[in-house]
Parts: C-alpha cells; sequence; structure tokens
C-alpha cells in the first residue's frame, strides 16, 4: 500500500483524530445512558441502535488506533489476512440471514410500528453508501481503463474515508433518541452556565 506524501498522512491523521475524541465521548453517554435508564433499552427500536453503537465503538476504539499508529509512523502493527477473510464471510452471511428472515416475516406492519428505527437505519445506511460508492469506483476504474495513475492517489485518501461511518454513527443514532438528546442538552447547558464570582 502507497502511504501516501507526509502532508497528506497528516492530514488525514489529524481529521481521523479530530473525529474520533467526539465519537468515542458521545458513544460513551450514549452508553451510559442505556445503562443508568433501562426503560429506554426496553424499546425495540433502541435495541439495534445499541447493536450498531457497539458494533462502531469497538471498531473505533480497536481499529482506529492502530490505523492512527500506521498513518503516523508507516508501520502495520497487524498484517493478518485471516481478519480480513473473517469479516468478509460474517457480513455475507448477515447479509444472507436478513433476506431470509425478510422473506419470512410479514414486514409491511412491523415497518410501519417501527418507523423511528426505519428512519435511522436509513440515514446510518445512507452514510454508509456515499462513503463506499467512491472507493468503490476508483477501485473499478482500474479495471476498465488501463492507466491507475489518476485513481492511486483518490484510492489512498478514500481508504481512510471508510472511517467515517464508525465515527459519525453515535452522531447519526441521537436522531430516533430524542431523550438522550435532551438530556445531552441540559449537560452542556449547565457545564456552560456562567455565574458572577463573589
Amino acid at each position: 500500500m502507497n502511504f501516501g506524501t507526509p502532508l497528506i498522512r497528516a492530514i488525514i491523521f489529524g481529521s481521523l483524530l479530530t473525529m474520533m475524541i467526539p465519537s468515542i465521548i458521545c458513544s460513551i453517554f450514549i452508553l451510559f445512558y442505556f445503562i443508568r435508564f433501562r426503560e429506554v433499552l426496553e424499546r425495540l427500536n433502541n435495541h439495534i441502535i445499541l447493536a450498531l453503537l457497539l458494533i462502531n465503538f469497538i471498531q473505533v476504539i480497536s481499529e482506529m488506533p492502530l490505523t492512527l499508529i500506521m498513518l503516523r509512523t508507516r508501520f502495520v502493527a497487524i498484517q493478518s489476512p485471516t481478519f480480513c477473510l473473517f469479516c468478509t464471510i460474517a457480513t455475507m452471511f448477515l447479509i444472507i440471514r436478513v433476506l431470509i428472515q425478510k422473506r419470512r416475516i410479514g414486514q409491511r406492519e412491523i415497518w410501519r410500528r417501527n418507523r423511528k428505527m426505519v428512519i435511522q437505519l436509513i440515514s446510518i445506511s445512507i452514510i454508509y453508501m456515499v462513503i463506499w460508492i467512491p472507493n468503490v469506483v476508483c477501485h473499478v476504474i482500474p479495471l476498465i481503463v488501463s492507466s491507475r495513475l489518476p485513481c492511486e492517489t483518490a484510492t489512498d485518501i478514500l481508504h481512510y474515508v471508510q472511517y467515517m461511518p464508525a465515527l459519525l454513527c453515535p452522531f447519526m443514532s441521537l436522531i430516533g433518541l430524542p431523550e438522550i438528546r435532551k438530556s445531552l442538552k441540559q449537560t452542556f447547558t449547565r457545564l456552560n452556565h456562567v455565574q458572577p464570582l463573589t
């Protein structure tokens, strides 16, 4: 893999680190809220949000530091094709399972009852698609056109843009969690409350 120029690496490193910190804080706040208020966790649509949030949180705290180390030192800490193969196979099985389950259950009434959850999942899915489509296009173009040069730099940059959905997921999860948004506003209002010194 081409690591790009030092300037590009520094910009990507700074961007990822700048987004990683608020993402971790937001994830911890939401997870803490789920633990503290069990009634929020009892709703079905929040189960899916919690699952997505946990998966993305694990990715951000486990994989992102390795990526940041690689950007900083130009050394890949863990070089295991087995892990990549496992992720690919698990993703395929998950897609197949969802398609089979969709056929088995009458979906129309379920979607109507869980509209808020559907809106959240669609917004998160759109983020994933918007992020992945340019990367896929940059990998397909060299298969069609003989020249690889224009896509190499774009591919190097787009490789790191793939982390954006995991970093943005906690903020997108807040769309369907109005009670957590309200609690966040109250917390920030208390923190920003200015009082005169006596």
